[in-house]
């Protein structure tokens, strides 16, 4: 669920746009361990998958784990992919 601030803060320019052509959809097994809150632990080494989701961390843990961990894979890569 995307919220108005998130698409706000997008448009301004406050938040990093993916564009739609560079996006890699990964679907995420549902695996203990695999949480949002667990990939956002592992995606803190790279600031550009923070600046690319909410600002807010509760609107994030809404977002659809398909969503979060697509993200992730796009900005960071085979790295992801290893780590699930």
């Amino acid at each position: 669920m995307m919220t108005v601030f998130h698409l706000r803060d997008l448009a301004n320019g406050n938040r990093n746009k993916i564009k739609c052509e560079d996006v890699k959809v990964f679907h995420l097994p549902h695996y203990e361990g695999l949480t949002i809150a667990d990939m956002l632990e592992f995606a803190q080494p790279w600031p550009i998958v923070a600046q690319s989701l909410p600002a807010i961390r509760r609107e994030v843990l809404k977002l659809h784990r398909d969503y979060v961990s697509s993200v992730i894979y796009t900005l960071v890569g085979n790295p992801f992919n290893d780590w699930v």
